[in-house]
């Protein structure tokens, strides 16, 4: 029987854009959107659930947005991403 695992990752919905990642050994994770300068247009922290995933919900993102994951706080090293590039039908 294979594992119920959730989505990782962005998933643009009608309500914004859904961040979900697996970090079993991470205290704190936020992701933080780029606006088209590069520079950071805003943070969201991303909560911990179920199974040591972490989620949160970006309101005002859209398809396309760059973004990176940052653990443990300010000092963590970010991993850069782009939001998937089509919305929900």
């Amino acid at each position: 029987m294979k594992p119920d695992f959730p989505p990782q990752g962005a998933e643009v919905s009608s309500t914004g854009v859904h961040y979900r990642v697996w970090a079993p050994k991470v205290s704190a994770m936020t992701v933080e959107i780029l606006g088209a300068d590069g520079r950071l247009a805003r943070a969201i922290p991303l909560a911990p659930c179920s199974r040591q995933y972490f989620h949160g919900l970006d309101p005002t993102g859209v398809a396309g947005d760059l973004y990176k994951f940052r653990l443990n706080g300010p000092r963590a090293f970010p991993i850069l991403r782009p939001a998937p590039a089509k919305s929900p039908r």
